[in-house]
């Protein structure tokens, strides 16, 4: 397992440095990497990874750090790339070393001189707390922490000074065999001879052996003989001697090349190589020709001033999902970004940036609900470095309503991608700066805070910024804030067990809107009034509220509204075993759905269908139909969907009896509920595997079911009343195995367990095959 990227030229020379690294790396848990920036040291790192791939048996991870600019962001991504999830009661670094304790993998933190306390502070807790890993770290500097090992990477060998060399002699040289190869990218006739042997010799010497300042002497052969670059680097270093009254220091090299390179640039390739500093993680063309336009230069030669700076080996071009992306190699980045500073344009380039963004962020509102939800999804992915840039730019800025409404545009995006606890991060950080001039916006905020505070299982919190959002939506006579915010405090009611208030909500909200005649408000108002009702177990209010909503939507021609209403239509008549009309109502749902391209509500609805057939009995009916609205959610990449489906999918096949299928399902279920920190949905999962397990493993079942008890109580959520027959049944056929003695004390050990540990033990449950019924028939009208 590994996530090291693909290299796309040739890695030249150095087999002392990688023999060398390799040793220490077996010998050290810590080995850091130091040298000149452009030096080599990530391409090092990345050759000693690939040729050690066998020794570490849990992983090989790759963490580009260069791009972040915030400390905070360290753990995140380290957690991302090792794939740990998010989990309740428990910090991400807390979970990370947990996850990597018992692993052995090899960590590759790459550029970290612009963060290394927190680069430091995060290694020191995985090797105090994870004796087989081994982290391998590329900066500029030493972490200077307990069990560093530091590895200078040198420059690569140049041509001796005195004689002119041979062709021969000089291609045994490794500087001078990757300026060759590098120029014969560009000139594809280039090789050495001895008219231009003694220029070679000069250019690698001039150059210090520094890989990236060889390639972008190499680049200039666009333009340049090998004589003209010699020479002209000879005055660039001739000046820079003079000056400093000393041999060449190397680490003033890179810094003279690249002035050496920026100089030979006309001005817009300058201007466009300063203003693409400001991305982070590179982008596409769309997003240069406005952040890099302006001041001179026009969005349509920035095409052209792109790509000359992409011969130049100035820029990256990095092919993405067949767009063309670009990057900065980071010493060039922090080079352009030094020349911002020095112009005086960084505040104007982020701006920029910040603008383009917010665009894009706002587009995505409406297309994530779209026909090309999972192609926005995966760009708002691409681009999620950028975004957190132009977050972090405008949270700096004073009553900034831009940084409002990103946060606002995208938690829905760091919801569906399970980002959670960045998300909340985020929004917390902007609402708590105050209000701003768009409190529309703000409510937005709220609304998604609260909203992501309730997946989660922090209910006080989700109540307060619910509050919040509806007190602003009201204020501004905003219908669809107010029945954005009374759902959510209404789901946040339900989730805590107390469903008279959870009822009492949107008949509120209703009332209101009736009163204002908002057709639109009414109708959005009696969906969430007949959702409240049908979980009190009123299906008469239910049915009257949704058909009345039905009736409203069909009347203003709204098909997504229509869609809706005949979605909950459908699980009312399940609830009341109206098997007809459920089936009748969910087929028209998934009709009007699939006409409106929305796939994330395709798939909910095809889930409903799921439902219905599995409560008829229709077991091969109802996996295929789960099957497929699981298919839809893991194609949006929306996994809260999938944590959905396939729990549904686990009590189906509990249902049938296959129930070594069922806890496979459930267990995956688990995990990714875990990684989300969903506390509710936790709970119901430790739940649906202490069924399944009730009539084998009797104690541990109770253990579960005590322990999704306890964190019920600590949320402050109830136990649904559809669920509770499960837990009930379950219970019972384990009280009639064990006898109420041992039964006590399994059902305390488990309310003592705490989350982790009862996640651990759920996921080691196991049951023995051949599978056999062992279900409540009470599951199929879940």
């Amino acid at each position: 397992m590994n996530n090291l990227p693909p290299q796309t030229t040739s890695f030249i020379g150095r087999e002392h440095e990688i023999a060398e690294v390799s040793r220490l790396l077996g010998a050290s848990r810590l080995l850091t990497l130091t040298g000149v920036g452009g030096g080599g040291k990530t391409r090092l790192a990345l050759q000693v990874a690939g040729s050690l791939l066998d020794t570490f048996p849990d992983g090989t991870w790759f963490i580009e750090l260069a791009p972040l600019s915030d400390p905070s962001l360290v753990v995140p991504a380290v957690a991302r790339g090792l794939r740990v999830p998010e989990e309740p009661d428990r910090t991400l670094v807390e979970s990370l070393v947990a996850s990597a304790a018992s692993k052995r993998l090899l960590l590759i933190l790459d550029g970290c001189e612009h963060l290394a306390a927190a680069s430091a502070h995060l290694a020191t807790r995985l090797l105090q707390a994870c004796p087989s890993v081994r982290i391998l770290v590329t900066s500029r500097e030493a972490l200077a922490i307990a069990e560093e090992v530091t590895f200078r990477v040198p420059s690569l060998p140049v041509p001796h000074a005195g004689a002119a060399p041979s062709p021969d002699d000089l291609m045994s040289c490794d500087a001078v065999r990757l300026f060759v190869e590098r120029a014969a990218v560009i000139e594809p006739a280039f090789h050495v001879i001895p008219e231009n042997a003694a220029a070679l010799a000069r250019i690698c010497r001039r150059l210090d052996g520094i890989p990236l300042a060889l390639e972008l002497a190499a680049a200039q052969l666009t333009a340049l003989t090998a004589d003209q670059i010699a020479d002209r680097l000879d005055d660039r270093f001739r000046l820079l001697t003079d000056a400093s009254r000393t041999a060449l220091p190397r680490r003033e090299t890179l810094r003279a090349a690249m002035d050496w390179s920026y100089d030979l640039l006309p001005d817009g390739e300058r201007a466009v190589l300063r203003r693409a500093s400001v991305f982070a993680g590179g982008f596409g063309l769309e997003a240069a020709m406005t952040v890099c336009a302006g001041d001179g230069i026009a969005a349509d030669e920035i095409r052209l001033l792109v790509g000359r700076l992409v011969d130049k080996s100035l820029l990256l071009e990095v092919p993405l999902g067949g767009e063309a992306r670009f990057r900065l190699p980071e010493a060039v980045r922090r080079y352009g970004r030094d020349r911002l500073l020095t112009e005086d344009e960084l505040a104007r380039a982020r701006a920029r940036h910040r603008d383009w963004y917010l665009a894009l962020a706002e587009r995505s509102e409406a297309e994530l609900q779209g026909i090309d939800q999972q192609r926005w999804i995966a760009r708002l992915e691409r681009e999620h470095d950028n975004l957190r840039e132009a977050i972090a730019f405008s949270a700096g800025q004073p009553s900034s309503s831009e940084a409002v409404r990103l946060v606002a545009a995208l938690w829905w995006f760091w919801h569906t991608r399970g980002y959670l606890a960045e998300g909340r991060g985020w929004l917390a950080k902007v609402i708590d700066a105050g209000p701003t001039d768009d409190p529309r916006a703000r409510a937005r905020a709220l609304y998604g805070a609260g909203f992501l505070a309730w997946r989660q299982g922090d209910f006080d919190q989700a109540q307060a910024f619910g509050r919040e959002s509806l007190g602003i939506a009201r204020a501004l006579g905003n219908a669809l804030g107010m029945a954005a915010a009374t759902s959510l405090l209404e789901q946040v009611a339900r989730s805590q067990g107390h469903y008279a208030r959870a009822a009492a909500l949107p008949e509120q909200s209703l009332a209101m809107f009736r009163e204002l005649g908002d057709a639109w408000g009414i109708a959005t108002a009696l969906i969430a009034a007949g959702n409240a009702a049908r979980f009190q177990g009123n299906y008469g209010r239910a049915r009257e509220a949704l058909e009345e909503s039905l009736e409203l939507f069909r009347r203003t021609s709204d098909p997504s509204g229509t869609a809706a209403a005949l979605h909950f239509l459908a699980l009312v008549a399940r609830d009341q075993e109206d098997y007809a009309r459920a089936e009748a109502a969910g087929q028209e749902s998934v009709d009007l759905n699939r006409e409106l391209g929305d796939a994330s509500r395709v798939a909910f609805s095809l889930h409903v269908l799921g439902l219905v057939a599995r409560d008829q009995g229709q077991d091969a009916r109802a996996e295929a139909l789960l099957e497929e609205s699981l298919g839809i959610f893991r194609e949006l990449e929306d996994t809260w969907g999938v944590t959905t489906a396939l729990v549904s999918l686990g009590v189906a096949a509990r249902l049938r009896g296959a129930r070594v299928r069922a806890t496979t399902l459930l267990q995956e279920g688990l995990s990714l509920r875990k990684r989300l920190g969903d506390k509710v949905g936790i709970a119901e999962c430790l739940e649906d595997l202490a069924a399944v397990a009730a009539g084998d493993a009797p104690e541990r079942a109770v253990r579960l079911l005590g322990a999704g008890e306890a964190l019920r109580g600590a949320m402050g959520a109830q136990l649904p009343p559809a669920h509770r027959a499960d837990c009930e049944h379950a219970a019972e056929i384990a009280l009639a195995r064990l006898g109420q003695e041992t039964f006590d004390h399994a059902w305390s050990a488990g309310r003592r367990l705490g989350v982790e540990s009862a996640v651990d033990e759920a996921l080691m449950l196991t049951v023995p095959a051949p599978d056999r019924a062992g279900g409540s028939e009470t599951a199929r009208r879940r």
